[in-house]
């Protein structure tokens, strides 16, 4: 399986989204994984742990809420501009991600994608003759591409294979 080719760190466009109204959000947990060359990456579905005060990749069948990383970027450094080089971990920004929790009707399009066994171009014509894609829990947080909804977290529907601001392909989601 390959992911969605990239230039820098995982993007995300909120676009239809209401959390980022409502309040349906978590921004006080920091992001928390053994391996410290382990980069959480805005537009990555990750579990927020209430009880161990965290936020870590979820599990299979994970009990825990699921939501997605669209934390502010801040960029500390003028010569590397942009929101592809933002990330959050042991070397990365010091900050608490946020996470985002999804309702049925949100729209978003974010890169951090693992296409499964499409490619970007095959992805875009199943989209465009109508079969159905969807996109769930990735084992290391990335949204997998795959032809059967996933059976625990959010049930994403690829709906566009489209562009972000910077010109990098992404793929355009609505929560099911």
């Amino acid at each position: 399986m390959s992911k969605l080719a990239k230039v820098g760190y995982g993007q995300i466009e909120p676009n239809q989204v209401t959390f980022t109204r409502d309040g349906r959000i978590e921004g006080q947990l920091p992001f928390y994984n053994v391996d410290p060359d382990v980069k959480c990456e805005n537009g990555m579905l990750l579990a927020v742990d209430y009880v161990e005060g965290q936020i870590t990749f979820p599990v299979a069948s994970d009990a825990r809420v699921i939501g997605i990383n669209y934390t502010s970027e801040e960029l500390y450094d003028a010569r590397t501009p942009g929101l592809k080089n933002f990330y959050i971990g042991a070397e990365g920004y010091n900050v608490n991600p946020r996470i985002g929790f999804l309702t049925v009707g949100e729209r978003f399009t974010t890169n951090t994608v693992e296409l499964g066994t499409y490619t970007a171009a095959t992805l875009k014509t199943a989209i465009a003759t109508g079969t159905a894609v969807y996109g769930g829990i990735g084992v290391d947080g990335y949204i997998t591409i795959s032809d059967t909804k996933p059976t625990f977290g959010p049930v994403l529907q690829a709906i566009k294979v489209t562009d972000l601001p910077d010109g990098q392909a992404a793929v355009k989601f609505v929560v099911a």
